[in-house]
């Protein structure tokens, strides 16, 4: 099979996985764009699985004669192993999170739940089993605790430390973070990410909604995408994704991942920086209609730089660093990375001012149609008043000769150039 119609179908079945089955069948006509052949490939796999087969066997009169009613949630177990389930707290493609609580210890806790429809799936147990392990493995007060990982009922779960915040994701929802907190929160995360890539561990999927906001800092959370750098044991030496696939979240993800290269720390350090900037501008750096666009921004675009404050101006140098399409160009740790974010706390800044995006622009001397030594000041005085006239609406101007606006050897010569004499003095 050609590789680059293998990367597609691999793409696109890990992409359906990762919705409920009643999304999938408008995923793939959306990323399948009309080409039956590769429509076909991703049905054969998804067929595979259980909730997918159920889903996709269904004919369109059989959809169109179901009833509108709106199906019956699923109901909520009441005991798994010796936990007592009070609730739910969300679900995602591979599990469902319940509050629960210890009756043997009495605390509340978080319990995770693989799908009963993907506990089938090898691969999918793999990675409960795996996101389980390397959770475990790294202790750290900004990683979410896990107390136990078991099977009941042949149900896999992992009891979990209980948070009580809100996600990343749905307070960027209200707006940009202010600029002390942002960077709190991004010291916070490389710190877990310093942690884990000690351990010789890359997230791979760090995103807003994998960071939990609580009162007493951020929890790092979700390490079902993440994976050993070297594999320690023989068992583990297999890889869960097919070559060629991507996996993550595209508007975060760096270059390498995804063109199927190299992936190390550097990675996760890419998606913090885009994280960090999406923070303090209020908009993701990548962010587009669809995950080639992204891609393609990602790829071959740099996000504006941001101003507005000093210490705006030095986070963004950090950013854009971390945000090098080369690794070899980025930070070679978190902990540096941290080091130079730490700086932007020592600047003296206004809590209260917006980032906003940076326009560049030059402003060129103006020719004299008719030579005059009395008057040829002009020429460059009138681009000073005018690019001066513009800095002080926000945007940032600069000559052909790279001086900045205003010192140019006129502005020694006359102290009119605010405003325009009608006689040279």
């Amino acid at each position: 099979m050609n590789p680059e119609l293998w990367r597609q179908i691999e793409r696109i079945y890990h992409l359906a996985l990762e919705r409920p089955p009643r999304e999938r069948e408008a995923l793939l006509a959306d990323q399948c764009h009309g080409d039956e052949s590769l429509r076909f490939e991703v049905d054969s796999l998804l067929r595979r699985n259980a909730s997918a087969e159920n889903c996709l066997d269904q004919s369109a009169t059989a959809l169109a004669a179901q009833p509108m009613s709106k199906p019956e949630p699923p109901a909520i177990p009441g005991q798994i192993g010796r936990y007592r389930v009070t609730g739910k707290l969300g679900e995602g493609g591979m599990g469902v999170v319940y509050e629960a609580v210890d009756d043997r210890l009495g605390r509340p806790i978080a319990l995770k739940i693989i799908r009963q429809d993907t506990l089938r799936s090898s691969v999918a147990r793999e990675r409960f089993w795996r996101e389980a392990r390397l959770a475990a493995r790294v202790n750290h007060p900004h990683i979410c605790q896990i107390y136990e990982v078991g099977e009941a009922d042949q149900q896999l779960f992992i009891a979990m430390e209980r948070l009580d915040g809100e996600p990343l994701s749905a307070r960027l929802n209200r707006g940009a973070v202010p600029l002390a907190e942002a960077v709190r929160i991004g010291l916070e995360v490389l710190g877990v990410l310093d942690a884990l890539h000690r351990c010789g561990v890359v997230h791979r999927d760090l995103k807003p909604s994998n960071i939990f906001l609580t009162q007493h800092g951020v929890k790092v959370l979700d390490f079902g995408l993440a994976r050993p750098v070297v594999e320690e044991f023989v068992e583990t030496n297999q890889s869960l994704t097919l070559p060629g696939t991507i996996v993550g979240t595209p508007k975060y993800m760096a270059p390498e991942q995804l063109q199927g290269g190299v992936i190390d720390g550097r990675t996760d350090l890419f998606a913090t920086g885009a994280i960090l900037y999406e923070m303090i501008a209020g908009d993701a750096p990548f962010d587009a209609s669809s995950v080639p666009a992204a891609a393609e921004k990602i790829l071959h675009s740099d996000p504006p730089v941001l101003g507005g404050s000093p210490g705006i101006a030095t986070a963004d140098r950090v950013i854009h660093r971390a945000l090098a399409k080369a690794p070899a160009q980025r930070y070679a740790s978190a902990a540096e990375m941290a080091d130079d974010l730490r700086t932007v706390l020592g600047s003296r800044d206004d809590e209260h001012r917006r980032a906003r995006a940076v326009t560049r622009f030059v402003v060129l001397p103006f020719r004299l149609l008719r030579p005059d030594a009395e008057i040829n000041f002009l020429g460059f005085s009138l681009a000073d008043v005018i690019a001066n006239s513009l800095s002080s609406q926000d945007i940032v101007s600069i000559h052909r000769s790279g001086k900045p606006a205003g010192s140019s050897p006129a502005s020694d010569r006359r102290s009119q150039y605010n405003h325009l004499p009608a006689q040279p003095a």
